[in-house]
């Protein structure tokens, strides 16, 4: 603490205990520095790193690895707290959640040919979209707390006080683009078939990173494909007022491997069965219903969440801001079924 705060001055810390800390890090031991004030952490870590003492600036109650030094901003208090949350950590677990929302802008480009009049071809182009979400985050650590100040004999309101329990989201994403190709022919004055292909470039989403600290940053690896979407349907006019459509459809997962599949997404490859009717009320009015059962493929989930320390790292979910030393670490796995039914309606007006 002295030396981070009064290095200008010529204060150092002796080199024994220096590579005292370096031999315990290197050994595999936790240690854990307590200093007062952001600025004076991050001077810690930037005089540790100087001596070649890895280190790390946490939060009060983030649990620190084997291989850096934990800088922790806090009381002597709050390394008591930090010291029992690493004993309880194996045994509780702590519910966090975000909320937020944003704006995003992009753009449709289309050109439609009509060869002859009862056959025309379209490609269409949707932009990419960026968006910048922000919102609210919370972290229900009751029962940690609890374990804490029972372990440590010190009063639960101040160790909930060290555990942060608010804190501002934030999470960077961008929609992918997407090119489609359609046809339409009307083979007679009642039946027409029609037809469409789609790619869109899911390979721009590898990951997503949910910043929410002084919580936690959440990082997900995601691995997507870009995938095609192929679909095929038909139309017969029933009378002047009544249409019907049928339709079929192929939507490629932009994931294949248990590894990259997100728990909170767990997609695979779909079928579509679409049936619709169009309903002309008058001249300008009508009315559209639609009904489609979705066919997903059973997924099988084994995701990782390993130290980045460990061989596999490639398997690994760490955490960026907290250099070396900081993941959610676990194993998610077992097999989803799913299936989805969609219903709509929709009323059209001509002006």
């Amino acid at each position: 603490r002295f030396m981070a705060r009064f290095a200008p001055l010529g204060f150092t810390v002796a080199a024994e205990t220096m590579d005292l800390m370096r031999g315990m890090v290197e050994a595999g031991g936790r240690v854990a520095v307590v200093v007062a004030g952001a600025g004076t952490a991050q001077r810690t870590v930037e005089r540790l790193r100087e001596a070649g003492v890895p280190g790390t600036h946490l939060e009060p109650g983030m649990e620190p690895t084997p291989d850096t030094v934990a800088v922790l901003c806090g009381s002597l208090q709050s390394g008591v707290i930090l010291r029992e949350a690493i004993a309880a950590a194996e045994l509780l677990d702590a519910e966090f959640g975000i909320k937020g929302d944003s704006w995003g802008y992009g753009f449709n480009l289309g050109y439609l040919f009509q060869p002859t009049e009862t056959t025309r071809f379209g490609i269409a182009y949707r932009s990419a979209i960026r968006h910048k979400n922000k919102g609210d985050a919370y972290l229900d650590s009751t029962a940690l707390a609890q374990r804490i100040s029972a372990a440590s004999g010190l009063p639960l309101a101040a160790v909930q006080a060290a555990i942060p329990s608010t804190a501002d989201g934030r999470a960077d994403l961008r929609t992918p683009e997407s090119v489609s190709f359609n046809a339409y022919h009307e083979l007679d004055s009642r039946w027409a078939i029609m037809g469409d292909l789609t790619w869109t470039r899911h390979s721009r989403f590898q990951r997503l990173v949910v910043e929410a600290q002084p919580i936690t940053t959440t990082y997900l690896q995601t691995k997507w494909d870009d995938t095609w979407r192929a679909s095929i349907g038909t139309s017969y006019r029933y009378s002047d007022r009544l249409k019907v459509r049928l339709g079929y459809m192929y939507d490629q997962s932009p994931t294949d491997a248990a590894a990259d599949v997100l728990p909170t997404m767990p997609d695979n490859d779909r079928q579509w069965l679409s049936l619709g009717a169009s309903w002309q009320l008058d001249k300008k009015n009508s009315i559209d219903l639609a009904y489609s059962y979705i066919f997903i493929r059973d997924r099988s989930i084994d995701r990782y969440y390993d130290s980045p320390t460990t061989p596999d790292v490639s398997r690994g979910t760490p955490v960026p801001n907290l250099g070396t030393g900081g993941t959610s670490n676990g194993q998610v796995t077992g097999e989803i079924r799913s299936h989805a039914q969609i219903f709509g309606v929709q009323w059209n007006h001509a002006f």
